[in-house]
């Protein structure tokens, strides 16, 4: 599961991304446009989505091993 990183001001445009591992990838001249705390908060807000997104569907388990399929 992975969750585009809205601009507060745009959601269709993002400025990273952020995956259900927690990796992120951040996008550099985009962070110069918010602050850590707007970004800390955008972070957290699409790490509570990606929880949900998860749970439901899944209900909990771990992804299925996909390796030789």
């Amino acid at each position: 599961m992975v969750r585009k990183l809205p601009f507060p001001d745009n959601p269709e445009a993002g400025f990273g991304a952020l995956a259900e591992d927690g990796s992120a990838y951040f996008v550099d001249p985009a962070l110069q446009a918010l602050s850590s705390e707007a970004i800390s908060q955008i972070v957290e807000e699409q790490k509570l989505e990606i929880t949900r997104r998860v749970d439901v569907p899944r209900q909990g388990k771990p992804l299925s091993t996909i390796k030789n399929r």
